[in-house]
């Protein structure tokens, strides 16, 4: 019954008062270093929010000191490591973060590790979701045939547990059923499922008192459930029929997933030419969202409005729709939305598709240079910029270096050359411009900005960015310097010549 209530309550504007949570932490490999929090946004996006950034002191020693007004799973992220915690309001933390060897942490991705928890209360959440997982991945590990012979696919927790046990396996029943979600067979095996969750239930008994625990177990539960065979009217029914949409809850945004896969393209042949319609041709949200009004598995408005947002990010490589079709519709979601938490999912999921693409504001930053000054993005406007992003430990990042090295030298007086190293530590990055003073242009170091990487969408090395005289990206993807970028090199230089002429013309004319 409290669900309900709760539920009343979010509705009605109501908002938690933030208290502090305090973050203790320890890692004596990276002295020096910087650490930073962040927190997700929202689990459909996947944007992230940064909340704090800190010196890790000579001892190896950082805190955090936040303010938060629900449970969240936020990451403590050093390098490009970055450890899981869900912090609760008006809870301390004390941390060890782990070292560097103990993942592959030269690989540019972001890396998952294993925070230490000191001295935490048995029946922490951090401590009680651990728990919980290693059951649930050992029962999903051990009964993997069990799903597998059913056909089912897609489901997120075989994609992140089974590893290469995977491949060629199709997990998720397909359909040609009229309603979005395809419905399921019924299986033996369900009885087995029914006996692992009485078992699972009675041994969190006493953590499922924490709501955000109870929430999370009760999603991760679901989501084994629907794919032994539970009926898709009666799991809706069950799981989220007038019930509180958790889009901070990762257990319930996974399920959520699962459940509403490829949403857009379960439609019949009337219901699909409608949807292609809406997209591409009037680009309208609602119309969109309305076509499946009757559908058994989104009656609710707010359910079909997050499948939908889900499910434009689903079909944006599908070449039967069209990516400015599909980047104009979550817009007008996003502008037109009532719900205040809908509008900023579709917002967040606008944002994060149109990202980085051509014509894209660059976000600025502020980083050291080869001087140790302050080097602001914003302060350069006025004359392209080509970003190259490396790292002195990756090969071909300094083989790209050596070629820019001649693009420089050529086109200098008209293109701003920048090179922003991603290396681990500062010192690194003194390394290597102590061994290559030959290399004339600007250098920054990149690890004083922890969202770095997020705002210009690196995620590997080598990688270039050209941005125009106002910091727009002038193309969704910027060939390196090895990759035949003189050719764009080319056009600005006879662009900038061609405007300093229309500049000298103007000025003999006022004679």
């Amino acid at each position: 019954m409290h669900k309900y209530i709760l539920f009343l309550f979010f509705f009605s504007g109501f908002t938690a008062v933030a208290e502090p949570v305090l973050i203790r932490g320890k890692a004596i490999d990276y002295a020096g270093d910087r650490a930073a929090v962040f927190s997700v946004e929202d689990y459909i996006s996947g944007k992230r929010k940064l909340l704090q950034v800190t010196d890790i002191a000579e001892n190896g020693v950082f805190s955090f000191n936040l303010e938060i007004n629900e449970t969240q799973a936020i990451f403590i992220c050093i390098r490009r490591m970055e450890g899981l915690l869900y912090a609760e309001p008006g809870h301390r933390y004390n941390v060890v973060f782990p070292p560097p060897q103990s993942a592959e942490f030269r690989r540019f991705d972001k890396t998952e590790v294993a925070l230490e928890f000191i001295d935490l209360d048995v029946t922490d959440l951090n401590i009680a979701i651990r728990d919980f997982n290693s059951d649930y991945i050992s029962f999903v590990n051990q009964h993997y045939y069990d799903f597998a012979a059913g056909e089912y696919q897609n489901s997120s927790i075989y994609v992140s547990s089974l590893g290469n046990r995977k491949d060629g396996i199709d997990l998720y029943k397909t359909s040609g059923q009229r309603d979005s979600v395809p419905l399921q067979i019924l299986s033996s095996f369900g009885s087995v499922v029914e006996d692992f969750m009485d078992t699972i239930s009675i041994k969190y008994e006493q953590s499922a008192e924490n709501e955000y625990f109870a929430d999370y177990m009760r999603y991760s539960l679901a989501e084994i459930k629907m794919l032994a065979g539970m009926k898709k009217k009666l799991f809706y029914k069950e799981y989220f029929m007038s019930q509180q949409l958790l889009v901070r809850n990762p257990a319930f945004i996974k399920c959520f997933e699962l459940f509403y896969h490829d949403f857009l393209l379960h439609a019949n042949k009337e219901q699909q030419g409608e949807v292609i319609k809406a997209i591409n041709v009037e680009r309208d949200p609602n119309r969109l969202i309305g076509i499946f009004e009757n559908d058994s598995a989104a009656l609710s408005r707010q359910v079909r409005t997050l499948a939908v947002i889900k499910g434009l990010n689903d079909i944006y490589f599908n070449k039967t729709f069209s990516k400015p079709g599909i980047e104009k519709t979550l817009q007008n979601l996003s502008e037109n939305e009532k719900d205040p938490e809908l509008k900023k999912i579709a917002l967040n999921a606008f944002e994060e598709m149109k990202k980085c693409k051509e014509g894209w504001q660059s976000e600025d930053f502020i980083l050291i240079d080869d001087h140790d000054d302050k080097w602001t993005l914003s302060d350069h406007e006025g004359r392209p910029i080509y970003l190259m992003f490396y790292a002195s430990w990756s090969a071909q990042s300094v083989k790209e270096m050596l070629m820019m090295r001649k693009w420089h030298e050529l086109y200098e007086k008209d293109i701003l050359f920048v090179a922003i190293s991603m290396d681990d530590s500062y010192d690194q990055f003194k390394k290597y411009l102590s061994e290559n003073r030959d290399q004339k242009f600007t250098f920054l170091y990149g690890g004083g900005d922890p969202l770095l990487p997020e705002k210009f969408g690196v995620r590997s090395i080598p990688h270039a960015i050209m941005l125009d005289e106002k910091g727009k990206f002038m193309y969704s993807l910027t060939r390196k310097p090895s990759e035949g970028i003189q050719a764009e090199f080319d056009k600005v230089k006879a662009r900038a010549a061609q405007n300093a002429n229309k500049g000298t013309k103007t000025w003999q004319d006022k004679q």
